[in-house]
């Protein structure tokens, strides 16, 4: 088996609470794409006390505005938390501009990945968009600049959404 390797410009480790200030500062800068594939995204606002969650649909709102490319994959689970979650925060998006997209498929699943392609910079690693993942959990990512690894992930982004569910709100479907 082959596996291909790419150069990596630079990177940096994002442990526990590095990465949500690392993010929003990547998704300030932001200039062509955003694209989100996280497994669980929570924006309630019991479950984000500290606005963090939201702070970055904010930053991707205004990326939007920016007219950056700004598309969020997120995941679906028969587990009752995670798909109330992502159920509430897809619509939520939804409801702010945003593209999002459920991703499920018969062959795999769900979707267990986190990653952000933000222009050509990869956030890659174990944190998920919630509050305990940006305040006390145990997490750690890479941010990396690879721009040839950036290609490869974007095509696989492609894949992932062109075969995502999009998300609808309840009532806005013809009867």
């Amino acid at each position: 088996m082959s596996f291909e390797s790419f150069p990596v410009s630079s990177g940096t480790l994002l442990s526990n609470e590095d990465y949500l200030p690392f993010a929003l500062e990547q998704f300030e800068r932001a200039r062509k794409r955003l694209w989100v594939s996280v497994f669980i995204i929570d924006t309630r606002v019991l479950k984000d006390p500290l606005r963090s969650v939201r702070g970055l649909v904010e930053h991707l709102c205004r990326a939007q505005w920016r007219n950056v490319d700004v598309r969020v994959l997120v995941g679906v689970s028969d587990t009752v938390e995670i798909h109330l979650a992502n159920t509430t925060s897809a619509l939520y998006l939804k409801q702010r501009g945003l593209a999002v997209r459920h991703f499920h498929s018969k062959q795999h699943g769900s979707t267990h990945s986190k990653f952000v392609l933000a222009d050509d910079l990869l956030l890659v690693g174990s944190h998920n968009w919630t509050h305990s993942a940006f305040h006390g959990g145990d997490e750690d990512s890479l941010a990396v600049r690879a721009p040839e690894l950036a290609v490869g992930l974007a095509r696989e982004f492609e894949q992932l959404w062109a075969g995502g569910v999009p998300v609808v709100e309840e009532g806005s479907h013809a009867h």
